[in-house]
């Protein structure tokens, strides 16, 4: 993420699910993700590669982050989506899918596999993402659990243009929800508010457009930073602010994200399963958070976007 403000206080755990080590197409999962571990010291604490007994692994290594790769027969790789999410309920589940599989791929997202990978692995585009769920992650273990029960309640949050602190409002907006929702769709709501909520910074505020931010990145994360740290500084785009209105019911939650930026054309985004598009991990955001909430709407010119989660019966 943008800034160096952020710390990663625990690396993450990694459990790899497939059954070569090589995929057909020659790239390598369990060597991309070795190449990760040993070059962003701090960022992987614990990588595991999973042929058999893959749920009694599952059990004792307790990962933060689960990789399917697609090459195993695919309807199997469905079947245990649910079971995983039993076993660790809050565990993130990436799919690593080669280019072309669409219609799978937004099979697994429907069983609220959080995001996709496509192979071949490039690591300058894995590496944000995964510095991504481990803020989001600290966030969530340095949080306090809140055990009260509140049927109604509403809140506003305003906030400066500071993507290091969207986990920490992230994780305070689910908690907040008095754990009214099931634990299995918590890490999900976490990822897709820290989705949204950072597109109202990024994109909104600082009107970072999408083909800036691939221009940036694919030359380096660092070139990022610094146009991010440039919108941060413009004497327009860095004072502008975001307000989240949370408000709960009896029946949901739902949240108003509002950026005081320009809009966005929201009926026209382009198609993160587009081929041309499938190798790129973000500009994705809305298209993922739309699997883990009821509803999800873009009003007026696009500023402003109003998400609810129904409160259904605990599953855990």
């Amino acid at each position: 993420m943008p800034g160096k403000e952020e710390n990663l206080t625990e690396g993450l755990k990694i459990l790899i699910l497939g059954k070569n080590k090589t995929n057909n197409d020659g790239n390598f999962v369990l060597e991309a993700f070795s190449s990760i571990s040993t070059s962003q010291v701090g960022l992987i604490s614990h990588l595991n590669f999973v042929q058999n007994n893959f749920f009694e692994t599952l059990r004792y290594d307790n990962p933060d982050l689960v990789i399917i790769d697609i090459e195993i027969e695919l309807s199997s790789d469905l079947q245990i989506i649910d079971r995983i999410k039993s076993l660790v309920p809050q565990v993130i589940i990436i799919i690593a899918i080669s280019p072309g599989s669409k219609k799978l791929l937004l099979e697994a997202l429907k069983l609220k596999v959080n995001n996709f990978i496509s192979k071949p692995i490039r690591n300058n585009e894995v590496v944000p993402l995964l510095k991504k769920y481990s803020a989001t992650l600290d966030a969530q273990r340095n949080g306090i659990e809140v055990m009260e029960i509140v049927s109604h309640q509403q809140f506003r949050i305003r906030l400066e243009n500071m993507i290091s602190i969207v986990p920490q409002i992230t994780d305070f907006l689910v908690r907040a929800t008095h754990e009214v929702l099931r634990v299995e769709e918590r890490i999900g709501i976490r990822l897709g508010l820290t989705e949204l909520v950072a597109n109202a910074i990024e994109h909104g505020n600082l009107e970072v457009s999408y083909q800036e931010k691939t221009a940036a990145l694919e030359d380096s994360e660092e070139r990022f930073e610094k146009l991010f740290l440039e919108r941060q500084k413009h004497p327009v785009f860095g004072k502008r602010k975001v307000e989240i209105n949370f408000f709960q019911t009896e029946n949901f939650c739902e949240w108003l994200i509002i950026d005081e930026g320009r809009g966005f054309d929201w009926a026209n985004l382009p198609d993160p399963l587009a081929p041309e598009n499938m190798l790129i991990t973000h500009g994705r955001g809305i298209f993922l958070a739309r699997f883990q909430f009821d509803e999800l709407d873009y009003l007026g010119f696009g500023n402003m976007v109003r998400i609810r989660k129904r409160i259904g019966p605990k599953r855990f």
